[in-house]
């Protein structure tokens, strides 16, 4: 029954994430799958596969509390509006922390725009004091969003997405965890990456 209830957690938040704005709603289930193919990769345990994949599907799940005129403002976004995105973090994790998700959970959430140098946000912690979990989620949401059209972007070829990531790998990105997932990529047929068909087992971004 406990498990029945999470599930429904998860389809009402979603639910109201695809009616508030469905463009986040479209890249969380992106970024979920591709997480979850970059997890599988890494030969990370089965039992943390699916928390990998919720942690992709609700990463986002802070932009309900974003206005819908800042999610899909084409043009340059004011110091306030950036800021206003920027807490879609923190959010995401009270969010979720009172809906009972685990610890593991809410830290990928809370901490999914760290880099790796102590230049991200919300704390500005650095290196191996970012969870595991999201120093993966920081290399998938980046490709995503680089690799798709927004309101606001057109999408970026690939090569040139993978050129960015190297570009900011230590800086950013975790070094190991960059070259394991350009690995991935260049190993896979890109039209498929996100094909959530795939799976078998269970800035503004």
């Amino acid at each position: 029954m406990q498990q029945i209830n999470m599930v429904q957690r998860h389809v009402k938040l979603l639910e109201s994430l695809h009616q508030h704005d469905p463009n986040s709603y479209q890249h969380s289930l992106r970024v979920a799958t591709i997480l979850w193919k970059f997890g599988k990769f890494l030969n990370i345990p089965k039992e943390k596969l699916a928390g990998l994949y919720k942690l992709g599907l609700l990463h986002d799940i802070g932009k309900l509390f974003t206005d819908k005129e800042v999610l899909t403002k084409k043009g340059k976004l004011t110091d306030l509006e950036y800021n206003h995105i920027k807490d879609h973090s923190l959010n995401g994790y009270k969010l979720l922390k009172k809906e009972g998700y685990p610890q593991l959970l809410l830290h990928g959430v809370l901490y999914h725009h760290e880099n790796y140098d102590g230049s991200g946000y919300p704390s500005q912690i650095s290196g191996d004091n970012i969870p595991w979990n999201a120093q993966m989620l920081r290399i998938v949401d980046s490709f995503d969003a680089m690799t798709n059209m927004r309101s606001y972007k057109k999408a970026f070829p690939l090569e040139w997405s993978i050129n960015q990531l190297n570009k900011l790998r230590g800086v950013w990105y975790e070094p190991s965890l960059v070259t394991h997932f350009i690995t991935m990529v260049e190993n896979t047929d890109s039209g498929h990456l996100s094909d959530s068909k795939k799976v078998d087992d269970y800035n503004r971004e």
